[in-house]
């Protein structure tokens, strides 16, 4: 394999894009190799064909289509173009003081570099309009290098956010089921996540379309009606094996299912 070095070519935006290229066949060919190198600048890449990798602090990754991956500054880094069918890709480097705690928020790191693959189309998007812009130097083409950059970012970290919100739902659910028999609250639940209840339960709205209370009552009365049928419990008990207080049972019970525990058990 050849070596090749990036030349950067500064201009003076901030936060400061650098140079972008449309086919890294101009600079990186077919069984290639650049680096390795420690970066000073922040580099995304989106790939749009071929094959190749990229090696980030002796970790290899496999780059594929509809790959995009963000390297940071401070890292040691390689990248390697395939023999046959070398990966091509639309890329751009820069700085910036904030981006670090961006992709944090992200999720962005040296051991998982990657933006979500159904984020694809939309970084792709991006790049693409700050390629058509790149060789404009103006101040106002500047602040729009700027403005589609850091849409970049927001996408990337709306994407980790999204992901967060169904983990944390799923999460959720799964205590409930497992954990509903106890005198459990929702603050219970959602400080257990690590979130206040009124953060949590918006959260679980909007991923679910009911409350986590409507969920963890739902949760209860479908057990308790198992009892009712399956059991000879009094409905005293049935409500303490559900987690709900004996003396709200029947009103709670009656509002869910418009019935009496009573009526329902005959």
């Amino acid at each position: 394999m050849g070596n090749y070095t990036v030349k950067l070519v500064k201009s003076s935006s901030e936060p400061m894009l650098y140079r972008i290229l449309w086919d890294t066949r101009e600079d990186c060919p077919a069984g290639s190799q650049v680096g390795p190198e420690v970066r000073s600048l922040y580099l995304i890449e989106c790939n749009v064909s071929g094959y190749g990798s990229v090696r980030v602090n002796n970790k290899d990754f496999k780059v594929g289509p509809r790959c995009c991956y963000i390297l940071r500054p401070g890292d040691e880094v390689t990248l390697y173009a395939a023999k046959t069918d070398p990966k091509i890709a639309l890329w751009c480097v820069f700085g910036g003081a904030k981006v670090g705690q961006i992709l944090d928020a992200a999720g962005i790191t040296a051991d998982q570099p990657f933006a979500p693959e159904d984020k694809f189309d939309e970084l792709f998007a991006i790049l693409e309009k700050l390629h058509a812009v790149r060789l404009q130097t103006d101040m106002g083409s500047e602040l729009v290098k700027t403005a589609y950059l850091y849409e970049f970012l927001s996408v990337l970290v709306r994407g980790r956010a999204d992901a967060a919100k169904d983990v944390v739902c799923e999460r959720a659910k799964s205590i409930m089921e497992s954990e509903y028999s106890r005198d459990i609250s929702i603050s219970d639940i959602a400080s257990e996540l690590g979130f206040d209840r009124a953060y949590f339960s918006i959260l679980f709205k909007e991923y679910s379309g009911i409350s986590p209370y409507a969920y963890l009552t739902g949760i209860r009365i479908r057990r308790a009606c198992d009892l009712l049928n399956n059991s000879t419990l009094s409905i005293s008990e049935i409500a303490e094996k559900v987690g709900i207080d004996p003396h709200n049972f029947a009103r709670i019970f009656k509002r869910e299912l418009g019935i009496s525990p009573n009526d329902y058990r005959k």
